[in-house]
């Protein structure tokens, strides 16, 4: 099994220049095949063409793997919607090949030219206001927690006009030998669902009190569907904490909402190796 190293830094200072890669590479690597990560940030400003006033802003600290099984990891992490201010259009594949940090310049350069597209249409109708101000914000963050797995966590948040912005969170969990993503098809058995979903239920109703599922949805979760294992989770050391989106399971005032599970509650649906 190949020694895997990681960073989890994250970089939240602001920059002067539209693009900068920082090398936040771990120190601990000990050979040339070690999974490292190291940051991609974009902290840039485009101005509405021909009006001043309007503009949209890209703000990204993106972590990307180098060294052993960086180019699966990183496939994965350009796959998994991180590049995608709207959460309800389908994801666009990511081209095949290509690095992050082309990825990233490709994203920036697209976002652009779509913003001034779409909102000079709109000022040219005589729409004007805050809401022609866009925003795109990214920060990832990378930790290990259930051994023989790092998780790389992503969450943005965009702009694109309307009452409010969206939020999204990511969880995406690699195995350390293979750099291959760990899904939940992967992680829980085939008949898991309704073990793992009672549980989901517990914990959310200890943490709105309610007494059961019924008196949880009457507070408002799980009101728009009925109880269900999202792929979206983390593998922490002890417990899997399983993440729904805004509008998920709730109303967009709940925000993101996670259930953490401990792994001993649910053993007995968890593939074993």
């Amino acid at each position: 099994m190949k020694k895997v190293t990681f960073s989890a830094v994250m970089l939240f200072a602001a920059i002067c220049v539209a693009f900068s890669s920082c090398g936040s590479q771990s120190k601990g690597a000990s050979d040339a095949d070690s999974l490292v990560f190291d940051s991609i940030v974009v902290d840039t400003v485009a101005m509405l063409e021909g009006d001043s006033s309007l503009k949209c802003e890209i703000n990204m600290n993106i972590l990307y793997a180098s060294g052993g099984n960086a180019a699966a990891v990183n496939d994965t992490i350009m796959n998994s919607g991180i590049f995608n201010p709207n959460i309800y259009k389908p994801l666009a594949k990511a081209d095949s090949g290509i690095t992050m940090r082309q990825a990233v310049d490709k994203f920036v350069a697209a976002y652009i030219a779509n913003y001034r597209e779409e909102c000079g249409k709109m000022v040219a109708a005589g729409v004007r206001g805050a809401s022609l101000n866009y925003q795109y914000m990214v920060r990832s963050s990378v930790a290990e927690g259930r051994p023989g797995v790092i998780t790389y966590q992503f969450d943005t948040y965009s702009f694109s006009g309307g009452a409010h912005g969206m939020s999204f969170v990511k969880a995406l969990n690699f195995d350390k030998a293979t750099g291959a993503k760990i899904g939940k098809a992967d992680f829980f058995t085939a008949d898991a669902d309704s073990v793992v979903t009672g549980r989901i239920v517990e914990n959310l109703s200890g943490k709105y009190q309610a007494a059961n599922l019924d008196e949880l949805k009457k507070k408002g979760v799980f009101q728009f569907s009925e109880p269900f294992v999202p792929d979206n989770f983390v593998l922490g050391k002890d417990s899997v904490t399983f993440i729904y989106q805004p509008y998920e399971i709730a109303a967009y005032v709940f925000g993101s909402i996670r259930a953490s599970v401990a792994y001993s509650d649910i053993d007995k649906v968890i593939v074993k190796k």
